[in-house]
C-alpha cells in the first residue's frame, strides 16, 4: 500500500461485547405459483373456436408443453382447446372433402 492512500474505511468502531453491524439478508425469490401455460391455452381455445382450429390446436399444444416445462401437470384450459380444437379441425376437414367429391361429381355430368 502506498504510504500517501488512506486505508478503506471499515465502518464505526464496535463497542466491545457487541457483534459488527450485519446487512439485511436478499429476499429469496418466490416460486412461481401461476401456471406459465394457462394464459396461452385460454388464447388457443377462444382463437380455435372463433378464428381457426389449427392455429388453436398449435396455441394449445405450446401451452400444455410450457405447463409440463414448469412443472404443472394439470392446465386443464390447453388439455380442453387440444379436444375442441382436434375436433372442429376434424369437422372442417370432414366438409372440405364433402364439397370436393360433391363439386367432382356434379361436375362428372
Amino acid at each position: 500500500m502506498n504510504p500517501n492512500q488512506q486505508p478503506p474505511y471499515a465502518g464505526p468502531p464496535v463497542p466491545p461485547g457487541q457483534q459488527p453491524y450485519q446487512p439485511y439478508p436478499q429476499p429469496v425469490q418466490a416460486p412461481v405459483t401461476e401456471d406459465p401455460g394457462q394464459t396461452m391455452g385460454i388464447i388457443g381455445l377462444i382463437v380455435g373456436i372463433v378464428i381457426m382450429p389449427l392455429i388453436g390446436l398449435i396455441l394449445c399444444i405450446i401451452a400444455l408443453n410450457k405447463s409440463k416445462n414448469a412443472g404443472f401437470q394439470h392446465n386443464t384450459i390447453a388439455k380442453v382447446g387440444i379436444w375442441v380444437n382436434g375436433i372442429y379441425l376434424a369437422l372442417y376437414a370432414a366438409v372440405i372433402i364433402f364439397l370436393v367429391v360433391i363439386y367432382a361429381a356434379a361436375g362428372a355430368h
